[in-house]
């Protein structure tokens, strides 16, 4: 190929997948934005009071917050949340020897040790520590106080209660020797089932993690504390969550044998029990633990790109113990109807949707934000009479067209009845007449046609349409479109049908809705040919069908 054909053909490769990247990326982010609303934080608050028996009597201490935050995610939307059992695991503890000890330790660090260290004129031994601390572990007096939250999207915050709990993954089960020691759980499956007593929420779809595969695209999604707490980032986006892209790197097994999911998408503290979603939305696991660079427990560092999730299936077990079933709600039927409305660019249908869903969840950002995008773009493009009304209009004259072609039609019939003559009987000897055999394709390409289009549904459904050379352009912009179809479920340009020597070439434009072939459950059209008989469908609410001939 020469030189001037390469430049022509990468422009030509260029020209047709940018559209389909764009597509791509629009369903992506739609996908996204259908179920960001039903990520939640998931908040324990916890503080420790803490008091010592001296000789002196009783020295108390400031209160030590051991509070901690997680992510989770909306399976019912009668208020039941998944999230991790490490992210409730102090919360739930009934003994709380872990938060007592960690309390202790920290009064010791900042308040007994320095003292001590100064009085000795050097740093106290590791033994000499752990000496202090048992001896003053046994001389303390511990109040814990606990509550936990689940925080939406909206900031509403809602007091929870742990119907299912499964202990986090851990290397050894048994005794954690340091400063202070205290006897682990054993390992489990790391799964918290929660309840609040809230209604109407919106939820995520729960998809399949058996049938995961390498290198498949995945979207964590929470709350890293990285983010939440930035000193750059105002208070106010604390509660929007975070999302993340990467892929499956691997399918593993944990200590005990328990499937895990590896992915490449960066997730860090905070994350834990948040949803990991595949690209059509669906929660294939729980963001539950990260790599760590071997520097030791107090400068631990994340190591990105070898993370690890819960498969949801493994979750699915403890919803059901929860006695309860993962579905969707009225919230997420309205959502889905407004980011429709909004992406077909029907903009002022989409703000009164989004004021149906403000009012069962006030201030949900999401809403509001598309509320905000479609007022701005309609200050600046204000609606004309046949904009608003255009396919009112078009379905009221194609009807009124119809019947007069109806009633053209009958008139003509009527006057057209005459008996049949009888046919004539051949004389004898007349030869055989054959019958001649026309080939009505090659008559319509000497005339510049390919075919037919007959449109059975839609604003002009009846209507007859000749497939010429340079082919047929779909769409709802009469400037830029051919077959025009004044439908806000049809792309401004929709779809390209083009004779070759092939056949007819049906081609997708990269359309929200799609392009369907005979059939909307079958896949979507991207380049397919068509025949005589076959239907072409526009949107999957099927806008407009023509049928080929």
């Amino acid at each position: 190929m020469s030189q001037r054909g390469c430049v022509l053909a990468l422009l030509l490769v260029l020209a047709l997948g940018a559209p389909l990247i764009a597509a791509e990326e629009r369903a992506r982010e739609k996908n996204i934005l259908t179920v960001k609303p039903a990520v939640v934080m998931v908040y324990s608050r916890i503080q420790v009071k803490v008091a010592i028996r001296t000789n002196e009597g009783l020295q108390e201490f400031d209160p030590m917050d051991m509070s901690g935050s997680g992510s989770g995610f909306i399976v019912n939307p009668d208020g039941y949340i998944v999230t991790n059992g490490h992210v409730v695991k102090e919360y739930h503890s009934k003994e709380n020897n872990s938060l007592k000890s960690q309390a202790l330790v920290q009064i010791l660090a900042q308040h007994i040790f320095p003292a001590l260290e100064q009085r000795k004129g050097a740093p106290l031994t590791q033994e000499e520590k752990v000496s202090v601390f048992q001896q003053l572990a046994a001389a303390a007096v511990f109040q814990v106080s606990k509550q936990l939250f689940v925080f939406l999207s909206n900031w509403q915050y809602f007091p929870a209660e742990i119907k299912q709990y499964s202990p986090p993954i851990t290397p050894v089960a048994g005794k954690t020797e340091g400063i202070f020691s205290y006897e682990e759980e054993e390992s489990g499956k790391d799964i918290a089932v929660l309840k609040i007593e809230q209604g109407n929420l919106p939820t995520v779809p729960l998809g399949d993690s058996a049938a995961v595969s390498l290198q498949a695209a995945v979207f964590p999604a929470g709350y890293p504390g990285v983010v939440s707490q930035h000193d750059y980032l105002s208070q106010s986006s604390m509660l929007e969550a975070s999302i993340t892209s990467g892929h499956v790197s691997s399918l593993k097994l944990d200590v005990k044998g328990t499937p895990v999911i590896q992915f490449d998408a960066p997730v860090t503290w905070g994350n834990s029990g948040g949803p990991v979603f595949n690209d059509t939305g669906e929660v294939i696991g729980i963001a539950t633990f990260i790599s760590l660079a071997p520097t030791g427990a107090q400068s631990a560092i994340p190591i990105q790109g070898f993370n690890f999730a819960v498969p949801i299936n493994t979750a699915k077990e403890f919803i059901s113990a929860a006695g309860i079933q993962s579905k969707r709600g009225l919230i997420d039927s309205l959502w889905q109807q407004a980011l429709d409305l909004y992406f077909d660019e029907d903009y002022e249908e989409a703000i009164v949707k989004c004021d149906e869903i403000l009012r069962l969840m006030p201030n949900q950002p999401d809403a509001k934000r598309i509320q905000v995008k479609c007022q701005e773009w309609l200050t600046a493009h204000p609606p004309t009479f046949f904009s608003r009304y255009g396919t009112i209009l078009a379905i009221v004259g194609g009807g009124l067209l119809l019947l007069v072609i109806v009633g053209v039609v009958v008139i003509l019939a009527s006057r057209g009845k005459k008996a049949a003559p009888s046919p004539p009987r051949p004389a004898a000897g007349t030869p055989e007449m054959r019958a001649t055999v026309v080939d009505v394709q090659s008559q319509r390409q000497q005339v510049g046609s390919f075919g037919r289009l007959v449109c059975e549904k839609g604003p002009g459904a009846g209507k007859v349409t000749e497939i010429p050379s340079k082919g047929l352009i779909f769409g709802r912009d009469p400037s830029q479109c051919t077959v025009v179809i004044p439908d806000d479920h049809v792309s401004k340009v929709h779809a390209l049908l083009t004779p070759s020597p092939k056949g007819l070439l049906l081609e997708d434009r990269g359309s929200t809705n799609g392009t369907f072939i005979n059939d909307i459950n079958s896949p979507r059209v991207q380049q397919n040919f068509v025949k005589s008989g076959d239907r072409i469908i526009l949107g999957s609410k099927q806008a407009a069908i023509f049928r080929v001939e």
